[in-house]
């Protein structure tokens, strides 16, 4: 019953990020199948699938806002345009930009707790990116306070490697990570999703600790 009630509340989840008619849905669901599969295969390198993530996403970041109207960038754009009838640039790179700026400005303690994009910054959008979303709320101190939250998580699921449901939620919470670097569900935005998210994260935190007390 419990892997039942796992599998369902995974699946709702699911079915409510895809909804939102995002494209990186579905390269979250490919991050998660291959967490999942170097979870189940390589032990030695699943355990440092948290570094690799979050350096990927800060190294999108940064070179994302660099593509556009670049030869390379262009080129990807007509890739984009040509398999999924949309543009590779959405306007995320002119919000970071804006927000790089913003940041340094107040580096170390941001702009305060439940600050907006939209309201340090000219374009009326939201960060559309969890991790510049916390920069500009609780700054660098807080943003290491939240790596370090992260890196707990992350221990916790791995303490029972060798169950299929706790391997599952560290698959997915590593694409949720991934995620998280184009959308703000985790914090801000989409309640309904986040509820989800985090109950996925705990309900295997919490099979490692139930198998761990039998």
């Amino acid at each position: 019953m419990e892997k039942v009630y796992f599998s369902i509340v995974l699946l709702a989840n699911l079915f409510l990020i895809y909804i939102t008619n995002s494209r990186s849905i579905l390269l979250a669901i490919l991050i998660m199948l291959i967490a999942w599969m170097i979870l189940s295969r390589m032990k030695k390198v699943s355990s440092n699938l948290l570094y690799l993530i979050l350096f990927i996403n800060f190294v999108f970041l940064f070179i994302y806002t660099k593509l556009k109207e670049t030869e390379l960038g262009n080129s990807l754009n007509e890739l984009s345009l040509e398999y999924t009838n949309k543009n590779l640039f959405s306007g995320r790179s002119e919000i970071w930009e804006q927000l790089f700026v913003k940041i340094t400005e107040q580096p170390f303690f941001g702009y305060g707790m439940g600050i907006r994009a939209s309201d340090i910054i000219t374009i009326p959008l939201t960060a559309h990116n969890q991790y510049l979303q916390i920069l500009i709320e609780v700054g660098f101190i807080g943003f290491a306070i939240f790596l370090f939250f992260l890196y707990t998580i992350w221990k916790l699921l791995l303490k029972n490697r060798e169950s299929s449901l706790a391997k599952l939620s560290a698959a997915f919470f590593i694409a949720i990570l991934a995620y998280e670097s184009v959308e703000l569900t985790l914090f801000q935005n989409n309640y309904s999703i986040a509820i989800l998210q985090w109950l996925i994260i705990t309900i295997g935190i919490n099979f490692n600790e139930d198998i761990k007390n039998e």
